[in-house]
């Protein structure tokens, strides 16, 4: 149910409200696209007065004149991009699929209230769903609905299948959020591809039980995205490094592909709109 997703802070809001409206770069007045009529104020520009409702409106009050406004047109679009693979079910407080449906929420609520249209992608082993771009809360209600009623299926990852279905499903500039742990992630020339049309940010989803491999002799381990199974004994120091030095391998492919626009978010910790706002603030100032 929509209703159980956490209500979203007023200052994260305003914050990425705020990221959304200068990525756009509105130019009131020299756009294209119709925004509102109201009434004349000191500076703007004479040559945007409506006549007409100023004819028909203004002895009704005691500012005569009204403009037409209008914004520049918004060429592009969001998408979010949802990883359901199997190890999106894993999570030692939180699951990885419950942090990606609420932090996914809190951009969509965005594009909501500023009526950007947005569509969504969903992936395991290559996408298989597509929700195509629309705007409104009933279109937000419907992408986060195919979320949480999703079943993820034991199916290994394949990025590079999904970067050549990604660049063949997205034909128009988009903004893209793609939410992903990112496990057996690859890159190839699709994905440089992809990042020279549209614009990437990237968000990982990290349980901390993942990030060090714990001393506490044998256990049974499952992996999520394969279904195999295997008993190892964690006390021995030479599997813990060897486990240690292929997760920061894999951090530093990640990081390399998508950094600075890369968000990394535990899912252990019950408030990371911190995180959020940190990165939204400081990509606005960096980039626009």
């Amino acid at each position: 149910m929509v209703s159980a997703i956490p209500p979203i802070p007023f200052q994260t809001c305003k914050i990425i409200d705020s990221f959304f409206n200068t990525y756009y770069a509105s130019e009131k007045n020299k756009g294209t696209e119709f925004y509102q009529i109201r009434e004349f104020q000191p500076g703007d520009d004479v040559r945007t007065i409506d006549w007409k409702t100023s004819l028909k409106y203004g002895k009704l009050t005691p500012n005569f004149f009204y403009i037409r406004q209008k914004i520049k047109e918004r060429n592009f679009q969001i998408y979010i991009v949802f990883d359901m693979s199997n190890s999106f079910t894993f999570g030692s407080e939180y699951t990885k699929i419950e942090k990606g449906i609420e932090v996914s929420n809190i951009i969509l609520d965005s594009a909501v209230r500023l009526n950007i249209p947005f569509g969504a992608i969903f992936f395991n082993d290559g996408i298989k769903h597509k929700i195509p771009v629309s705007t409104g809360s009933l279109h937000k209600e419907c992408i986060l609905n195919w979320m949480l009623d999703f079943q993820p299926k034991i199916k290994p990852g394949s990025f590079e299948k999904i970067w050549a279905d990604l660049y063949l499903k997205i034909e128009k500039p988009s903004l893209i959020f793609l939410v992903s742990d990112f496990q057996n992630f690859s890159e190839n020339g699709f994905l440089h591809t992809i990042k020279s049309k549209h614009d990437i940010i990237a968000i990982q989803l990290i349980d901390p039980v993942e990030e060090k491999f714990p001393d506490v002799g044998f256990i049974q381990l499952e992996d999520l995205e394969s279904g195999e199974q295997l008993l190892i004994n964690s006390s021995n120091k030479y599997g813990r490094e060897k486990y240690d030095e292929i997760i920061q391998e894999q951090k530093a492919l990640v990081d390399k592909m998508f950094a600075p626009n890369l968000i990394h978010l535990k899912t252990s910790e019950t408030d990371f709109y911190s995180t959020l706002n940190n990165f939204f603030l400081k990509r606005k100032g960096d980039a626009y």
